[in-house]
């Protein structure tokens, strides 16, 4: 088999599992170690706008931010969430994901995982705290917002305005957060367990949150936004 179709089944497997490990794929997994296999594949990451994250025993596929065709858009996150979602809600959604990462992952010692597993109504009476405080000190936030380009103010109203905790309706606090987490237990980062009622993160998620994204920059503004800034 030539190089390029070797690199180009690796990317396949990459796709379609958005992994490549050692125990699945092992014949695969040797062949991605090969020096010219990876410069070919490291052709696909700057073309196709995604990053590879090679642990010793597994490879993840990790698109770009801006990435319209691996990455979910803000018109995939909408359609996901219901065919009445607005902006708004894709971007509540998001910041819900963000902040469960940084209850997970938010520890400052060299490991900065500092929770096993978090309980629902835990995420929603921490959020209540964090809304409320931008609802009252709005002036505050509109200019953080310009900073982070998260638009703060209209995620807190539209948590607001979500009444009660039943998690089977959709208008409470309480789906929205399990809405959010099933997202992301659908891309296999969490897994929803307890009825609803606790999530833990997955392998995945440690493997790529400890060796990819909490590097020094990423660290340094996760804090600002979650700890200086609410």
């Amino acid at each position: 088999m030539s190089e390029l179709k070797t690199a180009l089944n690796i990317f396949r497997i990459l796709l379609k599992k958005g992994e490549l490990s050692k125990d699945n794929d092992l014949e695969l997994f040797i062949e991605f170690k090969n020096p010219d296999i990876r410069t070919i594949l490291y052709d696909f990451e700057e073309v196709f706008e995604f990053d590879i994250v090679e642990l010793s025993h597994i490879a993840y596929i990790i698109p770009n931010s801006s990435n319209d065709l691996l990455g979910w858009t803000s018109k995939n996150m909408r359609e996901w969430l219901g065919s009445d979602a607005r902006l708004v809600d894709v971007f509540l959604n998001s910041y819900i994901s963000m902040f469960i990462l940084h209850i997970f992952y938010g520890g400052k010692n060299r490991n900065p995982k500092q929770r096993d597993f978090i309980r629902i109504h835990e995420i929603v009476e921490k959020l209540d705290e964090r809304f409320i405080r931008i609802l009252s000190n709005s002036e505050d936030y509109e200019k953080m917002e310009e900073k982070y380009s998260i638009n703060f103010i209209k995620i807190a109203q539209e948590w607001d305005s979500k009444q009660g905790y039943d998690e089977n309706s959709r208008k409470t606090k309480t789906y929205t957060v399990i809405k959010a987490a099933r997202f992301m237990q659908k891309e296999d980062l969490i897994i929803i367990l307890d009825d609803n009622r606790e999530i833990r993160s997955t392998s995945k998620l440690d493997d790529i949150m400890i060796n990819y994204y909490l590097d020094q920059d990423r660290v340094k503004d996760i804090r600002e936004i979650f700890e200086d800034a609410i």
